[in-house]
């Protein structure tokens, strides 16, 4: 019988696990000179060529700093494993200052709608911007999860969760008689669950007790999936609350299972193994929910539009979950007023330092950056050559900001933007051009009519959510067929 396994490891910091250094001590697993964390796992997974999925929480950006996360994503991925989100919303939410009327921590099943959507959309973005690339599976911490997590997660982009399991969420959620199995299925929104077997620390039980879960897939499954859970600190003795040092045993029983599964079963990657299946091929079983959720406090309009970090009072015009500035966040609140017509399109773009470029037009079809000004005001030839090789007609989109009020003449400027676009094609400027070489802007009414000579133009007004500052931003459309040829 063919069964596909998953062995998979949440990367996770939480304080109460460790009496100091808690990534060093839980994440890379450092006691005395050694190390058996992270590390050590990846050199086990290795050895037996098994590809790791690796869900690294993202609440520790909050807690331990962006780049203690990054470090341990980046490591991770250049072992070759794949890297997915798990997020400890309630570790999160303190560190936000966020209260509400929760029962102990806050875990994603106790929270409402909003909520949900803020902390999925956070963890989602925050991975993007870290790692460059979306994640595709999610799991809360605590396998806690309720409908509103569903919603928020599909909305937020993640095609996959594995939280599910039918012995755990009895009391919470109700599907039909195969969820009992723990059958891969889709929920009623489409959304993928990749239900865990086994958790939460198998290398903490007799490998009699792993045989047995091993069985019941054998005996009970229709689709033979077998999903292993442990953590980046599964390698590590516990004494009360507190990871202390290596369990040795942890690491003879990690070898025996990953001995069994090579001869039993194929290991995969979740990413893999969603590239391979057939989303019709799943069930999808109506779901009734009995949890009680919490409406938590905050003021929606002090959530960055970026990372969706929330805030309870403005200290300063930077957010601190994304570092973005008042000038980023117009221009998203611009984009998202419009639909952002650059989704799925081939963009190019000039002037995007790299928070804009991951996070602005991530979901750009594909960016070709050109370096419009290097280091200072240019004329315009220099720019020019750097856009020479791109041919007439060849790009959906062009994006500026805040670099064509450089050029030494604007009007060969707009002509190579006008140049390079397709037929349809559309622009956004930050700065309007001055009318005259040198001279000062004439406002947004004039600056549009500048550029209605070779586009259809709209100004919108970007408003950053924090300061409630406000920013003109040019949205162009070129018009086909041409009403006039630009300047050369």
């Amino acid at each position: 019988m063919n069964v596909t396994s998953f062995v998979s490891f949440d990367v996770e910091a939480l304080p109460g696990r460790a009496r100091d250094d808690h990534v060093q001590r839980l994440i890379w697993g450092k006691f005395q000179r050694e190390e058996h964390g992270i590390r050590r796992i990846c050199q086990i997974l290795n050895e037996y060529k098994i590809k790791g999925n690796f869900l690294i929480d993202l609440s520790a950006c909050a807690l331990y700093g962006d780049g203690a996360v990054q470090e341990v994503g980046d490591y991770l991925l250049e072992q070759g494993h794949e890297l997915h989100a798990h997020l400890h919303s309630e570790w999160l939410l303190r560190q936000w200052g966020v209260k509400g009327n929760y029962q102990g921590p806050a875990g994603l099943d106790q929270l409402d709608l909003p909520t949900n959507q803020i902390l999925l959309r956070h963890t989602h973005r925050k991975f993007h911007h870290l790692f460059g690339h979306e994640p595709q599976v999610f799991r809360g911490g605590g396998y806690h999860f309720n409908e509103f997590t569903i919603a928020a997660a599909q909305a937020a982009g993640f095609k996959c969760l594995s939280n599910f399991n039918a012995q755990r969420h009895a009391h919470r959620v109700t599907l039909d008689d195969d969820s009992r199995e723990n059958e891969a299925f889709a929920w009623e929104n489409g959304l993928l669950e990749l239900p865990v077997d086994f958790s939460p620390e198998p290398l903490s039980f007799p490998k009699e007790h792993y045989l047995g879960q091993f069985g019941r897939v054998l005996r009970r499954k229709k689709n033979k999936t077998f999903n292993l859970t442990l953590h980046s600190w599964s390698l590590l003795r516990r004494e009360g609350n507190h990871f202390t040092g290596p369990a040795v045993a942890h690491e003879e029983r990690l070898r025996e299972i990953l001995e069994h599964l090579l001869q039993h079963t194929t290991p995969m990657g979740y990413s893999d193994f969603l590239t391979r299946l057939a989303p019709t091929a799943l069930a999808q079983p109506s779901a009734t929910f009995t949890t009680t959720t919490a409406l938590s406090h905050f003021d929606p309009n002090l959530v960055c539009n970026i990372c969706a970090t929330i805030l309870q009072t403005v200290t300063t015009a930077t957010c601190p979950g994304c570092s973005s500035t008042p000038r980023q966040r117009q221009i998203r609140s611009a984009l998202e007023s419009m639909n952002n017509p650059f989704d799925h399109q081939r963009v190019l773009a000039t002037s995007a330092d790299p928070l804009e470029k991951a996070v602005l037009f991530s979901a750009c079809a594909e960016v070709l950056h050109v370096d419009w000004c290097p280091a200072q005001e240019t004329a315009l030839h220099e720019g020019a050559q750097a856009i020479a090789s791109i041919p007439d007609s060849s790009v959906d989109g062009f994006i500026a900001l805040h670099a064509l009020n450089h050029a030494m003449d604007e009007k060969a400027a707009l002509g190579e933007i006008h140049r390079v676009l397709r037929p349809d094609g559309r622009a956004l400027l930050t700065t309007a051009p001055p009318t005259g070489k040198g001279g000062p802007d004439d406002g947004a009414a004039e600056a549009q009519r500048w550029l209605s000579t070779l586009f259809e133009c709209t100004t919108v007004n970007g408003k950053d959510p924090f300061t409630g500052q406000t920013r003109d931003v040019f949205f162009l459309r070129k018009r086909a067929p041409l009403g006039l040829e630009p300047v050369s």
